[in-house]
């Protein structure tokens, strides 16, 4: 193997240069042989720990078996039309894709073709996973689409959702200089102007904005959130709100370059209307507990370093603190990726991980007691990918980033998606599915004996399942 090549190389070089040292220590008086013993000693140690180093990197991880899935073909992509993407419903019984004709854009559900436009977005299935809806586009007016129906015109449409509680569709909508609430086909104009970071309660059924009072020459112009009808305090900038998960309550950053000498300049977190202590330079990613008890958000301060504040405690200082801030179910620990030094790396419970080049957002196991991410590190030039599971290390693949990683219900196993060599597939502990052109998100029966994932096969899009010993 390659690395066994350059390791038997650099041991040669070593023995040369032990050789040619020994040559002249025969020369030399005799306190001047203890140095350079001394020299011999440490060149061989720092050598032969280097390649060993670069032997624990690239030695290779135990072959995963291959379990072949029992396939169910659910559609066919449309001859002579460009794919572009593809979503699968959770229950593995339907697919929809994007797909394109002549320059025009449509959705197919199943083997049905839907109306062409000049855009759509991405397509999402209902919770109950019978419904499918999209935006669209037709010149310079865009519509909803639910199934095979359409929505009235409007000029710009945001934050498509189906409601958890009821499988209803709903955004927000805008035409002339009016903005509506749409639930369904009903909808509701928003009492105030200018609404932007419109944000929907988990369950869907409150709407929280920030809007901002009409410009008056000489005025300064203020930002407001909006909960429902209710309008909050003004000030000069505000961050994009955030529900707490039973969404009952509201948290947000915001600042004012007027006003109160003591927040002049800086940023402040408030919770249901009222302020928290802490003032700081910056504040991003404001975040609620499961049990919404605890807010958390990254800060920064006068200096260029930043740290994650939990309830009025600060963590330690990072140059940088990116990307989502993770609760683990419980509420009793939060992760999150950093960097220090040019190297990344992620922060679980206050204990900062192993180094990588790159890492993505972890994810907690439903019992909280462990972290799974993907980290990347650069070997000889070349970038190699693994998933980290608590603090063990899985097999190296070429690097895929965006790609959720999913734990089993009882918190056991872990399932993701892989590639090598232009081909993709499902990685779960030892074992690993056949090989595919796409893989989509996995997921794990209720009793975790099984594992379903949507794939695409050259023209065949399929639903497979890989049933797992227990």
């Amino acid at each position: 193997m390659k690395h066994s090549t350059v390791n038997s190389e650099g041991l040669k070089l070593q023995l040369s240069l032990t050789e040619n040292f020994l040559k002249i220590m025969i020369l030399k008086p005799t306190k001047e042989k203890a140095t350079v013993t001394l020299i011999i000693a440490l060149l061989i140690t720092l050598t032969l720990s280097g390649l060993s180093r670069s032997e624990e990197i690239e030695k290779p991880m135990p072959q995963k078996s291959i379990v072949h899935s029992k396939k169910n073909l659910l559609a066919k992509v449309l001859p002579k039309a460009n794919f572009h993407f593809e979503i699968f419903s959770q229950d593995g019984k339907q697919v929809a894709y994007i797909a394109s004709k002549h320059g025009k854009y449509f959705v197919v559900i199943g083997n049905k073709e839907g109306e062409k436009y000049d855009e759509v977005g991405v397509p999402m299935f209902s919770q109950d996973n019978n419904q499918v809806a999209y935006t669209a586009k037709k010149g310079k007016k865009e519509f909803a689409v639910l199934g095979e129906k359409r929505s009235e015109e409007f000029d710009s449409i945001s934050r498509l959702m189906f409601r958890p509680h009821d499988n209803q569709i709903t955004y927000i909508a805008r035409k002339g200089r009016k903005n509506f609430l749409v639930v369904g086909d009903s909808k509701v104009q928003l009492k105030y102007p200018y609404p932007n970071y419109a944000v929907f309660s988990h369950d869907g059924k409150q709407l929280a904005y920030v809007a901002s009072t009409l410009y008056k020459p000489g005025e300064p112009q203020k930002e407001f959130i909006v909960v429902g009808d209710r309008k909050g305090e003004e000030y000069t900038q505000v961050q994009r709100p955030v529900f707490s998960p039973d969404g009952k309550s509201v948290a947000y950053a915001a600042t004012n370059l007027w006003g109160d000498l003591a927040d002049i300049g800086k940023w402040f977190v408030m919770v249901d209307g009222i302020k928290r202590k802490g003032r700081y330079s910056t504040i991003s990613n404001v975040t609620f507990s499961p049990d919404g008890k605890q807010v958390a958000y990254v800060a920064r301060k006068k200096d260029v370093k930043c740290s994650v504040v939990v309830g009025n405690k600060e963590g330690e200082k990072f140059d940088v603190i990116d990307g989502p801030l993770l609760f683990n179910p419980n509420g009793t620990q939060i992760a999150y990726m950093a960097t220090k030094g040019g190297k990344m790396f992620i922060v679980m419970g206050g204990r900062k991980g192993e180094e990588f080049d790159g890492v993505d957002p972890p994810v907690f196991s439903p019992n909280g007691k462990k972290v799974a991410y993907r980290a990347v590190r650069r070997v000889r030039g070349k970038s190699l990918q693994s998933v980290i599971i608590g603090d063990k290390k899985d097999e190296a693949f070429d690097p895929i980033f965006g790609f959720p990683i999913v734990f089993s219900p009882d918190s056991r196993q872990v399932a993701y998606q892989a590639r090598k060599g232009g081909k993709m597939f499902i990685v779960i502990g030892d074992k690993r599915s056949e090989e595919f052109d796409r893989v989509d998100n996995p997921v794990f029966s209720s009793d975790g004996k099984s594992i379903g994932f949507g794939a695409k096969e050259g023209n065949k899009l399929l639903w497979n399942v890989m049933h797992l010993e227990r």
